[in-house]
């Protein structure tokens, strides 16, 4: 009667652990999939945050030509720093 209280407990103990196990697994690969398309889309906000920062940069550099030919234009021509104190005071 012993072995078999002992032969059940085992049994038990054994198919609660598979459980335990299958449970973890399921979790965890659950959590694999979910992964790439976490970083998916950390990839697309930060694309779309470079991409905003490019078009802001690339704003001022035209801004910053204009200004440089508009002195142009009024003066004929202009020295390295004259450039330079153009940039610096209407930027």
């Amino acid at each position: 009667m012993q072995s078999i209280l002992y032969f059940l407990t085992g049994a038990i103990i054994g198919a609660v652990s598979v459980w335990v196990y299958r449970e973890r697994k399921v979790k965890d690969d659950r959590r694999e999939m979910q992964q790439p398309e976490q970083k998916e889309q950390e990839q697309e906000e930060d694309a779309s945050g470079l991409e905003s920062f490019n078009e802001k940069r690339q704003k001022k550099i035209e801004g910053r030509k204009d200004k440089i030919v508009e002195a142009i234009k009024e003066k004929g021509s202009i020295q390295t720093g004259e450039v330079s104190d153009i940039i610096e005071t209407r930027s």
